[in-house]
């Protein structure tokens, strides 16, 4: 993307592993807390916005700027619903995302 709209009007949270960085499983990644070995690129500083249950968020997750890995909207605190994100979604944790290819383990 080019660095004018990397960051798109809307953002609440954005971390970057940089290029010299070691991958970091997605299922270690909770929203708010950034992973060892990444940087939180927005906001610069604090902690991000919290995530208001029954509203929707779009979610993008990027190997580099070529490979999408996910992009989707999903529903704060709701288990992941047919037609929606299958891979990713809000679970039981506050904050915390669930990577699957089965049903999410997401709110009761």
């Amino acid at each position: 993307m080019p660095p004018n709209l990397d960051t798109p009007e809307g953002t609440i949270w954005r971390v970057d592993l940089p290029r010299d960085g070691s991958p970091v499983f997605s299922e270690s990644v909770v929203y708010g807390e950034v992973p060892e070995g990444m940087v939180q690129i927005f906001p610069e500083t604090g902690a991000p916005a919290e995530l208001v249950p029954g509203k929707e968020y779009y979610l993008y997750v990027t190997a580099d700027i070529l490979y999408p890995i996910s992009r989707c909207v999903f529903v704060a605190g709701e288990r992941e619903r047919g037609g929606g994100c299958r891979r990713v979604c809000s679970s039981r944790s506050p904050g915390r995302w669930t990577s699957s290819a089965s049903t999410c383990p997401c709110a009761s």
